[in-house]
């Protein structure tokens, strides 16, 4: 664990369609503190394509990890945010503001915060938002409600980086505290669990 909580922030983009919005998305983490970027099956070439976006950012995209699949970019994080411009019964977002931010921040004390972004044309689906513990939606204006994906991405970030500069999270260190459990961890338990209680 970092000794600053933005450290334990992760940015994932789940199957981006544009190498600039993921440029451009480094770019806004790098203006906002956050240097962890998760990609999901990323469109070719992406590293390339999206340089002139991510302006003195580039060190962002080169650490950036890769994933086939949502749930394997998520397993090492103990807490799951998806973002939502949609409602719904399944989904039911809360508004992204400044207490919520260090809701998250704190949980970030304990160890990674992934905080999850759907590709430009659908978002995140019903199942990838099911792998989340908190569904946010940033308020916008009805006349064009839906964002650009790295400007979603940069406006979540704000809320969390001018939260961190008036508020101190402790970081729990592990020879102190014990960790919470991963998602990894909490999905081998459902795994082994489920079957015996169908049988009850």
């Amino acid at each position: 664990l970092s000794s600053n909580v933005l450290d334990n922030i992760q940015i994932v983009l789940v199957e981006p369609q544009h190498a600039g919005n993921i440029g451009s998305s480094a770019r806004g983490m790098k203006n906002m503190g956050l240097k962890h970027l998760a990609l999901v099956s990323p469109p070719k070439g992406w590293l390339e394509g999206e340089r002139m976006m991510a302006a003195n950012s580039f060190d962002i995209l080169k650490h950036a990890r890769i994933f086939s699949t949502l749930g394997e970019a998520v397993s090492d994080s103990i807490f799951v945010v998806g973002t939502t411009r949609r409602g719904g019964e399944t989904r039911s977002p809360q508004e992204w503001t400044a207490p919520l931010a260090k809701r998250i921040l704190r949980k970030a004390g304990s160890g990674r915060i992934s905080i999850l972004f759907g590709n430009e044309r659908v978002g995140l689906s019903d199942e990838e938002l099911s792998l989340g513990h908190l569904n946010i939606s940033i308020t916008t204006s009805p006349d064009q409600p839906s964002l650009n994906l790295s400007h979603a991405v940069l406006l979540v970030a704000y809320e969390l980086f001018k939260v961190s500069l008036t508020t101190k999270f402790p970081v729990i260190r592990k020879e102190k505290e014990t960790y919470l459990a991963k998602e990894s961890d909490l999905d081998e338990m459902c795994r082994l669990v489920l079957p015996a209680l169908t049988k009850l």
